[in-house]
């Protein structure tokens, strides 16, 4: 430190010579340093990751939100679709006994006599149709039903 005073004694022209001849390290970490014009000018490491970090943060918020409301949408559609489920199957239920109310033998008979003015089988007057005389040929009795036909006999076996 002696030497660092006694240069701070000496003339600026003599501390100049002196310590161009012999650079300090400040002066030797300041060689490499040079003005800078008001253009030229970096940004600071701090303010570029801040900027990416409210970038990120922007992009992670706008994600956020469209999946919030695609989840909103898909959540409203299976909604809806469950609703369309139920009426669907109400209606096939009605339509189930409608058609199983239709083909009840009571209702048709019910729609016979009423439509059709038919009238049951007890209530019923038999009209004859055709002659007024029984026919006098009678008719040939039928044969009787066998389980198996009986073959036709051949013409080799008859014919020997």
């Amino acid at each position: 430190m002696a030497s660092a005073n006694a240069t701070a004694r000496r003339s600026p022209a003599a501390r100049k010579k002196i310590e161009s001849a012999h650079p300090s390290k400040r002066e030797a970490e300041k060689a490499h340093l040079r003005v800078v014009e008001e253009g030229e000018r970096k940004p600071h490491a701090f303010a570029t990751y801040f900027w990416i970090g409210v970038a990120a943060f922007g992009v992670a918020l706008v994600v956020m939100v469209v999946s919030q409301v695609l989840l909103t949408q898909a959540t409203f559609r299976t909604a809806e679709a469950k609703r369309e489920l139920a009426e669907s199957q109400a209606e096939n239920e009605r339509l189930r006994l409608e058609k199983a109310e239709a083909e009840s033998p009571t209702l048709l008979e019910d729609r016979a006599k009423r439509q059709l003015e038919m009238v049951t089988e007890e209530k019923a007057e038999r009209l004859a149709m055709g002659p007024a005389e029984p026919n006098p040929v009678p008719l040939p009795p039928a044969p009787p039903e066998s389980s198996s036909p009986s073959p036709a006999p051949s013409p080799r076996q008859g014919g020997r």
